[in-house]
């Protein structure tokens, strides 16, 4: 961010990093995450690697900008989608995911599937 970059996102799919589910045979999450960051990619000429993680920065300028609303586990997908709409700086570093302190996540695939995909069209259709 000192750097000059709008935000700044830790990725769990770049070279270097690690998912927590890389040691997984089926990767529900991962494969989710990475579709849903590949469609915004295409709909919103972006280039990252993980629009969904929730560890990162963001100035204080860009965030009022974008001014999200979205409610849950789409906050983090959103604020990259506004960012990459507004044509934002943005640095993504590798991250290791380690085991999650609390157990098992709470965010259950196919529901939080559904909210991204409104997202998406929500956020494609006001231009």
């Amino acid at each position: 961010l000192n750097e000059g970059y709008d935000m700044v996102i830790a990725s769990r799919f770049m070279k270097g990093a690690r998912c927590d589910e890389d040691d997984k045979l089926i990767k529900t999450r991962k494969l989710g995450n990475r579709t849903f960051t590949i469609i915004a990619n295409l709909l919103f000429k972006g280039k990252l690697t993980d629009s969904i993680n929730g560890f990162r920065g963001i100035k204080k300028e860009a965030f009022k900008k974008i001014n999200p609303d979205a409610h849950h586990f789409g906050i983090e997908f959103q604020i990259s989608i506004r960012a990459m709409k507004n044509k934002m700086k943005i640095f993504e570093f590798p991250t290791v995911e380690r085991e999650r302190v609390g157990g098992e996540s709470t965010a259950r695939s196919f529901k939080v599937g559904y909210q991204f995909i409104g997202l998406l069209i929500k956020e494609f259709l006001k231009r």
